[in-house]
């Protein structure tokens, strides 16, 4: 006879579905949030996790002027086994050229982590003459964004 259980549970059903390769889609992440509240860390282990699981352990390139990111690179893609190329670039002129770069090195992953607010906010004094302070946030909570880039 039967027990309980064994009467509720009816047997299992195999599906015959066919199975589709999964193909990465380009995506752009944006992490914003106060220091110290773990954007580069979370942005290191996704492009870790990217270029490993998807891209065979391509290189991630990294636009960032701080040596903080060492640390990362023994931490997270050290034992990933996966590439960090780290340029020191604080312009946007140079972020743009930084994504040539990138493409033509055959990265998987490019991290943007450079301080460009204050460049943005100078470029828009000098257009309008003058920065609406009525619109900008509390200097305190000012952090700076983190762009994630997946070719």
């Amino acid at each position: 006879m039967a027990t309980p259980f064994q009467q509720l549970s009816p047997e299992p059903v195999v599906h015959n579905f066919r199975k589709k390769s999964a193909v990465p889609v380009p995506i752009k992440c944006g992490i914003y949030g106060p220091q110290g509240s773990g954007k580069s860390t979370s942005a290191a282990l996704m492009a870790a996790a990217i270029s490993a699981q998807f891209y065979h352990c391509a290189p991630v390139y990294l636009v960032d002027a701080e040596a903080a990111w060492q640390f990362l690179k023994r931490r997270i893609f050290d034992v990933e086994g996966t590439k960090l190329i780290q340029r020191p670039f604080s312009t946007v002129k140079d972020m743009v050229s930084s994504l040539y770069q990138a493409e033509k090195i055959g990265a998987c992953c490019r991290i943007v982590d450079p301080p460009l607010s204050n460049e943005l906010l100078d470029s828009f004094q000098q257009k309008v003459g003058y920065i609406p302070i009525d619109n900008l946030p509390n200097s305190k909570l000012v952090s700076r964004p983190i762009l994630l880039g997946v070719a």
